[in-house]
This record gives C-alpha cells, structure tokens and sequence, in this order.
C-alpha cells in the first residue's frame, strides 16, 4: 500500500490522518449530504449523476474538513508527513498544513479533473510554495506531452493546454469552497481550500511572468 501520513500536534493534542494513494472510491460509509455529487455539481464534471452518488474530490476530504471546522487558520501546530522514503516536520499555521494535505487528497482522488495530478501526489511534496509547484506541475504536464509523442500521439508543447486546466481548477476549488462551507464553523478548511483558487487563477494570469523569475535558473541547465 502507498500511503501518506499526516499527524497534527495541535496544544499537545495529535490528529492522524492515512491517504492511499491508489485508493479506490470506497463508499462504506455515508457522506453527508454536501458530498453529494448533485450538491454544487462543478460546471465541467464529466460524472453522471445517474452512476455517481458523491463527488468524489468532497467525500475523501469530509473526514478532513469536519475535523477541523472549528480551527482558525492561524492556530499554529506541528505537522509531521510520513512517506515511505522520508518524514517532514514543519511548524506552521493549520491553514498551511491543511493545504498540504488537502493537496494530496485531491490529486490522488476519484475526481476524473482533479485526479489528472495524481503523478505529483505519487511524488507528494508537503508544504509547497507557489514555485514548487509551478515547476513540478508544469514538468508534469511537459512530461506527458514526451510520453504522448513517443506513443505516436500528437504533442503540445507551448503550455495553452495547461493554461486550460488551470482554469478547470479554479472552478473546482471555488465548488468545492461552496461544499465546505456547510461544515466549517471557523476559516482554517476554506482558508486552505482558497489558497488553490488563488495559485490556479495567479498562474493563469502570470504564467510568463513566473516563467521568466525563472529563467536565470533553468535557461542553460541543460
């Protein structure tokens, strides 16, 4: 089994949290009803509501965000992430340790839009910054193109399809803002479910700016 840890030392109290990251949608238990895939369906969900009962992205996170509802964004915790090759610590505010696993939660989901980050989940990288993630997702994608040509299928190599996605992003998260805010009594859950609405419209709309801070750094590194 691939799985990710998550412990949150919050005032001396631990939450343990266990993502699989080839799970299966397993509906052994009952979501409740903001999970419901019919419950702010997102405009470009390819899911039949005939077929799928839960979106899948909100019925992984559930557990998750009821946990938290009556965090602040800004209560500091201790967060350790175990994989199978490392463990990373970091102090932090739970806003930021929640994105983290969220993160992973989401890109490891049943979500046919969101699931299409599963490469990155497999090389999970807790706490990440807008920089971090713009060059891992972006090497995603690149990669893909190179597995896509070597197969014979026709690739794209500027990044308008990225551009694309980007914005299939931000409507997600947005929907998803919408689901939780049914269970959050405080702001840590929206607050880091937010943080991607803001890197998936600031990549959008700076894409050649962010590209060109890096420049110095990848234009002759090979």
């Amino acid at each position: 089994m691939n799985t990710i840890k998550y412990e949150f030392n919050i005032s001396g109290v631990n939450t343990f949290f266990e993502v699989d990251l080839e799970r299966t949608l397993s509906l052994d238990i009952q979501g409740p009803d903001w999970t419901k895939l019919e419950y702010c369906q997102c405009s470009t969900c390819p899911l039949d509501l005939d077929k799928s009962t839960y979106c899948p992205a909100a019925y992984d996170m559930y557990k998750v965000a009821e946990s938290f509802s009556d965090l602040l964004s800004i209560e500091m915790c201790e967060v350790k992430v175990i994989s199978a090759d490392r463990t990373y610590i970091k102090t932090c505010a739970a806003q930021e340790g929640l994105r983290s696993l969220f993160g992973v939660i989401m890109a490891s989901s049943a979500c046919p839009v969101l699931g299409r980050m599963k490469p990155m989940a497999l090389q999970h990288l807790p706490f990440s910054n807008l920089n971090d993630t713009l060059v891992r997702l972006s090497g995603a994608y690149l990669i893909t193109q190179y597995m896509k040509s070597q197969n014979g299928e026709e690739a794209q190599w500027d990044f308008n399809e990225l551009m694309g996605y980007f914005r299939e992003l931000s409507d997600i998260n947005k929907q998803l803002m919408m689901r939780l805010g049914d269970v959050s009594n405080k702001d840590s859950v929206l607050n880091a479910i937010y943080s991607f609405v803001a890197f998936s419209e600031l990549a959008e709309m700076t894409f050649d700016s962010l590209m060109n801070n890096l420049k110095a750094a990848y234009l002759d590194a090979f």
